[in-house]
């Protein structure tokens, strides 16, 4: 028995010095193996970088018989390639598609991530399917939110603004009285203008032209009759505060009575400038045409 263990002690101890021979032989093997692969991929290396330079100094040889003016046209060729290719495209190369189409599948997968999260924080589940939905309070803060509020801006017309005060005729026309002047002078400079001016001149402009005089003269007359019935107004209630003063009953004017007085002034001042002939005159040719228009036409034929 102890013999037989020793030749099996031996026996165990020379199968693994063997094993150990034969791995060491084919790491030996193996490095051969890389180092010949070595060898022959630096072989092809130099062979291809030789075949590259034959071919270079072929293709060199060849462009020197060539001319400049022809090189000079390849050379745009081959520069306008590139921006035909991107016309054609709308104007978008191949690798800005590309980068675009990978931007927009990060935020669409992105995007329905966080709206999802969004969901479930907002879902609040019941006790009982029959209760009712609660709600939340709390409403999402908009993306354009102005964190410091400003006074806004408010627009107001002085005219119609209770912060201006009323309006007072009387006054303004104290204040600028002197414009009547203003436009009396602008009248007489147009006036000048239109006289001086040719039969060459244009038609079209000498009528605009007197249409603007003749707005201007209208517009200040106008005026003198408003001023005229505002000084009147005063006149009568400074009549009527004085009778008030006295003791009589206060009376005030109708409309009526104002406008019979409105003409009583009018033909005394005709009468003082000697134009009241002419204004009579004027008056009945008014009210005459007004009756003839009232009047039947005049049969084309004669009743038998």
């Amino acid at each position: 028995m102890y013999r037989s263990k020793s030749n099996y002690k031996k026996q165990e101890e020379y199968s693994d010095d063997s094993q150990e021979f034969d791995d060491d032989e084919d790491e030996e093997f193996d490095d051969g193996e890389e180092e010949d692969e070595n060898e022959y991929d630096d072989s092809e290396e130099d062979e291809d970088q030789d075949d590259s330079d034959d071919e270079e100094e072929e293709i060199k040889k060849q462009l020197s018989n060539v001319s400049f003016s022809t090189l000079v046209k390849l050379k745009k060729k081959e520069a306008l390639k590139p921006k035909a290719a991107s016309m054609v495209n709308g104007g978008i190369t191949p690798q800005q598609k590309r980068s675009s189409a990978n931007q927009f599948k990060d935020r669409s997968s992105g995007g329905a991530g966080e709206t999802k999260n969004r969901i479930q924080e907002y879902q609040i589940k019941r006790e009982n399917k029959d209760a009712p939905v609660e709600m939340t309070a709390m409403k999402p803060v908009s993306r354009y939110r102005q964190v410091i509020s400003g006074t806004k801006k408010t627009v107001r017309d002085p005219r119609f603004n209770n912060l201006s005060g009323n309006f007072d005729e009387e006054t303004f026309r104290k204040r600028y009285h002197f414009l009547d002047d203003v436009v009396k002078k602008d009248i007489e400079k147009l006036n000048t203008i239109y006289k001086g001016l040719d039969d060459s001149f244009d038609p079209k402009e000498k009528e605009k032209l007197a249409r603007i005089i003749q707005s201007k003269k209208s517009q200040l007359q106008s005026q003198q009759i408003k001023d005229k019935k505002r000084d009147l107004k005063n006149r009568l209630l400074e009549k009527e505060i004085e009778s008030v003063k006295k003791g009589k009953a206060p009376y005030h004017i109708s409309n009526k009575t104002f406008k019979e007085v409105e003409l009583q002034e009018k033909f005394k001042q005709l009468k003082e400038t000697n134009r009241l002939g002419k204004f009579m005159e004027g008056r009945r040719e008014k009210f005459s045409h007004k009756e003839k228009v009232f009047l039947p036409k005049r049969r084309s034929h004669q009743d038998d």
